[in-house]
């Protein structure tokens, strides 16, 4: 009887010392929560037990219990999705939080940097990017997160904010929406008329063969002179035909007195 009512006891102990964070079984709550997600087993265990773990953050037994369990569920999606998974950047993104948890900066900025490769608008990636290089007193990247982030998503408040924070310079960056949608200077192409049929191509000139234009030249020359020479007179202005004749024409002898 003793030995039976010990057990019994034990096993209320038991049952009361167990840790409620060693329950796999989704709460109401939690149910609810991936419900309204659109998400089912494994993306759901992926963001349950990173909410869980934010619970029990001064019970490092719970705590790690829980990160090991989204880790689990988060690469689970990842390997058994395929390449064209939507939820992967979700994935990655809680991984991210679960390495901040653990207090591994260098595996958070990996997982949120894979989260914003396969969607450069995931936001609270950015955030938290910036969050830890703020935490390592490095401003500098965390104004270079902040200003990449509000390339892709300009209204973001929360973005504005850690621009602010880390000393950017007013305005804020310029979209890159905006960049690419700014008019460049179109280069019309002159247009080619179409060819009509009726219309006679004009006949391509044939050049003659330099040969051929030397020798024509040479025997035009040859003779412009012949006919310049035969053209030119030849004796006297009065008689240019004749060549010996003299330029006077001869005068009658006087009679000599001696003749009769």
């Amino acid at each position: 009887m003793k030995n039976k009512l010990h057990l019994a006891l034990s096993a209320i102990f038991i049952f009361i010392a167990s840790p409620a964070w060693s329950d796999f079984a989704k709460t109401p709550q939690e149910m609810q929560l991936c419900n309204s997600m659109g998400i089912s087993n494994h993306e759901c265990d992926c963001v349950r037990f990173i909410n869980r773990a934010y619970s029990v953050m001064n019970n490092k037994a719970a705590l790690k219990y829980n990160l090991g369990e989204a880790i689990g569920g988060c690469n689970y999606n990842l390997s058994h999705s395929g390449a064209n998974n939507p939820w992967a950047p979700n994935a990655h993104f809680q991984i991210g939080l679960a390495m901040k948890l653990k207090n591994n900066p260098i595996g958070a900025i990996s997982s949120f940097g894979k989260t914003l490769e396969l969607n450069p608008r995931h936001q609270q990636a950015y955030s938290e990017m910036a969050n830890i290089y703020f935490g390592l007193k490095n401003k500098k990247k965390a104004l270079e997160i902040a200003t990449e982030g509000l390339r892709w998503i300009p209204d973001s408040k929360p973005l504005q904010r850690q621009y602010n924070r880390a000393g950017g310079k007013l305005p804020y960056p310029t979209p890159y929406e905006k960049v690419k949608s700014t008019p460049k200077a179109e280069i019309k192409e002159q247009p080619i008329p179409a060819k009509d049929s009726t219309t006679p191509e004009p006949a391509t000139p044939t050049l003659p063969e330099p040969q051929k234009v030397i020798e024509t030249t040479q025997s035009s020359q040859t003779k412009n002179q012949s006919e310049q020479q035969i053209s030119e007179p030849i004796g006297s202005p009065k008689n240019p035909w004749c060549r010996f004749c003299p330029d006077t024409p001869a005068t009658k002898a006087d009679p000599s007195p001696s003749n009769p």
